[in-house]
């Protein structure tokens, strides 16, 4: 379930592979909870930062149906979204870093 955005940290390094790299699913609240990682590309290395975490909600019906395509979905619509900012002047978007992303093979 890859994305693919460049993004340069502050030390420096630069990435353009984000991938899950922890996903649990709790049957009992129905919540799909997810890690972005960054890593540098798709080959097997320890990710460059801590990642991104998204959690969400799915229905008896959406289980039925393509998983992974319905976990791109909510987080390419959670990413591009406006989020209203904390003092309720203006807004930001969901998650930046994969505002743009791709979905890689």
């Amino acid at each position: 379930m890859p994305f693919q955005k460049e993004k340069i940290l502050a030390n420096g390094s630069v990435g353009d592979y984000w991938k899950a790299s922890k996903l649990q699913f709790n049957s009992d609240s129905m919540r799909v909870d997810v890690v972005l990682s960054l890593y540098k590309d798709n080959t097997k290395t320890i990710p460059l930062d801590r990642g991104h975490s998204f959690t969400f909600t799915i229905t008896p019906q959406e289980i039925q149906g393509n998983l992974i395509q319905w976990l791109h979905t909510k987080v390419l619509a959670f990413a591009n979204s406006d989020i209203p900012n904390i003092n309720g002047v203006g807004t930001h978007k969901g998650c930046a870093d994969l505002v743009g992303a791709i979905v890689v093979a």
